[in-house]
Protein backbone atom coordinates (compact mmCIF):
# COMPACT_ATOMS: atom_id res chain seq x y z
CA UNK A 1 0.00 0.00 0.00
CA UNK A 2 0.68 3.48 -0.53
CA UNK A 3 1.75 6.55 2.41
CA UNK A 4 -1.55 8.18 0.97
CA UNK A 5 -3.58 4.63 0.81
CA UNK A 6 -2.24 4.60 4.80
CA UNK A 7 -2.42 7.97 5.85
CA UNK A 8 -6.79 7.91 4.46
CA UNK A 9 -7.32 5.29 6.35
CA UNK A 10 -5.59 6.03 9.18
CA UNK A 11 -7.28 9.35 8.96
CA UNK A 12 -10.72 7.83 8.26
CA UNK A 13 -10.29 5.70 11.46
CA UNK A 14 -9.55 8.44 13.62
CA UNK A 15 -12.85 10.23 11.97
CA UNK A 16 -14.78 7.33 12.62
CA UNK A 17 -13.60 7.07 16.23
CA UNK A 18 -14.36 10.76 17.15
CA UNK A 19 -18.11 10.56 15.63
CA UNK A 20 -18.98 7.68 17.44
CA UNK A 21 -17.12 9.04 21.11
CA UNK A 22 -19.45 12.37 19.94
CA UNK A 23 -22.39 10.64 19.25
CA UNK A 24 -22.08 8.54 22.79
CA UNK A 25 -21.47 11.85 24.27
CA UNK A 26 -24.46 12.75 22.56
CA UNK A 27 -26.67 10.12 23.93
CA UNK A 28 -25.31 10.44 27.31
CA UNK A 29 -25.88 13.98 27.68
CA UNK A 30 -29.34 14.02 26.64
CA UNK A 31 -30.31 11.13 29.46
CA UNK A 32 -28.68 13.77 32.05
CA UNK A 33 -30.64 16.32 30.71
CA UNK A 34 -33.82 13.96 30.64
CA UNK A 35 -33.25 12.82 34.44
CA UNK A 36 -32.78 16.64 35.35
CA UNK A 37 -36.07 17.75 34.18
CA UNK A 38 -37.53 15.16 36.46
CA UNK A 39 -35.59 16.39 39.05
CA UNK A 40 -36.48 19.87 38.91
CA UNK A 41 -40.03 19.43 38.36
CA UNK A 42 -40.03 17.29 41.35
CA UNK A 43 -38.46 20.36 43.41
CA UNK A 44 -40.81 23.17 41.77
CA UNK A 45 -43.44 20.79 43.31
CA UNK A 46 -41.47 20.61 46.92
CA UNK A 47 -41.46 24.28 46.65
CA UNK A 48 -45.32 24.65 45.80
CA UNK A 49 -46.45 22.35 48.83
CA UNK A 50 -44.31 23.78 50.79
CA UNK A 51 -45.38 28.01 49.89
CA UNK A 52 -48.82 26.54 50.49
CA UNK A 53 -48.35 25.15 53.84
CA UNK A 54 -46.81 28.62 54.89
CA UNK A 55 -49.19 30.30 53.72
CA UNK A 56 -51.57 28.80 55.98
CA UNK A 57 -49.70 28.70 58.97
CA UNK A 58 -49.04 32.69 58.60
CA UNK A 59 -52.86 33.29 57.83
CA UNK A 60 -54.47 31.67 60.18
CA UNK A 61 -53.73 31.23 63.85
CA UNK A 62 -53.75 27.72 65.75
CA UNK A 63 -55.40 25.99 66.33
CA UNK A 64 -56.53 25.88 62.65
CA UNK A 65 -59.69 26.18 61.30
CA UNK A 66 -61.06 22.70 59.72
CA UNK A 67 -60.62 23.95 56.10
CA UNK A 68 -57.16 25.38 56.66
CA UNK A 69 -55.90 21.95 58.43
CA UNK A 70 -57.05 19.89 55.68
CA UNK A 71 -54.99 21.77 53.53
CA UNK A 72 -52.06 22.06 55.10
CA UNK A 73 -52.32 17.86 55.80
CA UNK A 74 -53.18 17.53 51.99
CA UNK A 75 -49.65 19.82 50.64
CA UNK A 76 -47.68 17.90 53.52
CA UNK A 77 -49.23 14.25 52.61
CA UNK A 78 -48.67 15.74 49.02
CA UNK A 79 -45.06 16.15 50.21
CA UNK A 80 -44.28 12.89 51.94
CA UNK A 81 -45.17 11.22 48.46
CA UNK A 82 -42.38 14.01 46.42
CA UNK A 83 -39.37 13.11 48.53
CA UNK A 84 -36.64 12.61 46.08
CA UNK A 85 -33.25 14.02 47.48
CA UNK A 86 -30.88 12.69 50.09
CA UNK A 87 -32.04 14.07 54.19
CA UNK A 88 -34.92 15.30 52.10
CA UNK A 89 -36.76 13.03 54.56
CA UNK A 90 -35.70 13.68 57.47
CA UNK A 91 -36.43 17.80 57.08
CA UNK A 92 -40.47 16.40 56.16
CA UNK A 93 -40.18 14.31 59.20
CA UNK A 94 -39.59 17.00 61.77
CA UNK A 95 -41.99 19.11 59.87
CA UNK A 96 -44.45 16.70 60.27
CA UNK A 97 -43.93 16.35 64.12
CA UNK A 98 -43.93 19.99 64.66
CA UNK A 99 -46.73 20.01 62.65
CA UNK A 100 -48.41 17.24 65.03
CA UNK A 101 -47.31 18.55 68.20
CA UNK A 102 -48.96 21.94 67.17
CA UNK A 103 -52.66 20.04 66.36
CA UNK A 104 -52.49 17.35 68.96
CA UNK A 105 -51.60 20.67 71.80
CA UNK A 106 -54.67 21.88 73.63
CA UNK A 107 -55.87 25.75 72.52
CA UNK A 108 -54.35 26.88 76.27
CA UNK A 109 -51.13 25.34 75.46
CA UNK A 110 -50.37 26.27 72.30
CA UNK A 111 -47.10 28.37 72.86
CA UNK A 112 -44.95 30.55 70.98
CA UNK A 113 -41.90 27.88 70.49
CA UNK A 114 -44.76 25.27 69.10
CA UNK A 115 -45.39 27.98 66.69
CA UNK A 116 -41.98 29.10 65.88
CA UNK A 117 -40.75 25.49 65.76
CA UNK A 118 -42.99 24.69 62.24
CA UNK A 119 -42.54 28.37 60.66
CA UNK A 120 -38.50 27.18 61.22
CA UNK A 121 -39.35 23.74 59.93
CA UNK A 122 -41.00 24.91 56.75
CA UNK A 123 -38.46 27.53 56.68
CA UNK A 124 -35.50 25.36 56.30
CA UNK A 125 -37.54 22.78 53.97
CA UNK A 126 -38.39 25.53 51.94
CA UNK A 127 -34.40 26.89 51.42
CA UNK A 128 -33.24 23.63 51.10
CA UNK A 129 -35.37 22.69 47.98
CA UNK A 130 -34.76 26.71 46.81
CA UNK A 131 -30.90 26.06 47.32
CA UNK A 132 -30.93 22.35 45.87
CA UNK A 133 -32.59 23.70 43.04
CA UNK A 134 -29.89 26.28 42.56
CA UNK A 135 -27.12 23.76 42.73
CA UNK A 136 -28.81 21.54 39.90
CA UNK A 137 -28.95 24.71 37.66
Amino acid sequence: MKIKTKLRLGFGFLFIIVLSFGLIALFFLNELSDKSKVILKDNYKSLRYVAAMRNVVDESAFPLPAEKAKIFEQNLKNEGQNITETGEKLAFQKLAVAYETLTNASTNSINVNSLKSLRSALSKYRRGKYESHLRQK
